[in-house]
């Protein structure tokens, strides 16, 4: 049987690498994440393999803590140079009335983010009592 020209293509080592790269770069930024409260603060882990330190913003706002992450990788070959850019963002609520934002602490290691955010002290903490009309 004969095989078209297109069929060929397929199966040479040019295209097998170019998809193979492809399909590392959509396997390797799925960002797992945890958030939990424990030892009075809020923590939280964001896995981000292969993103810089510099390539992450933390942002806190009306109680919402945002991560945004940028990553961009280069796969070079004999026969094919790409670069591909992936870009995931993660909310995470954080009370302002429980927590103590301005004590925030964020560090990477080994490619995993964490965020602790500690808990206010009960005296410090507001309650808002509603009156029933």
């Amino acid at each position: 049987r004969r095989r078209a020209p297109m069929d060929l293509w397929w199966d040479t080592p040019r295209f097998e690498s170019l998809f193979r790269s492809m399909q590392l770069e959509a396997s390797s930024f799925g960002a797992m994440n945890s958030y939990v409260t424990k030892e009075g603060s809020a923590v939280i882990h964001i896995d981000l393999p292969g993103v810089k330190k510099d390539d992450v913003q933390i942002i806190h706002e009306n109680g919402t803590v945002n991560i945004k992450a940028k990553r961009q990788t280069k796969f070079t070959s004999e026969e094919v140079d790409e670069e591909s850019f992936s870009e995931i963002q993660r909310s995470f609520t954080v009370p302002e009335r429980a927590f103590d934002v301005s004590k925030a602490t964020a560090n990477m290691n080994d490619g995993v983010l964490k965020v602790c955010v500690p808990r206010l002290p009960e005296s410090e903490m507001q309650q808002q009592s509603i009156s029933i009309q």
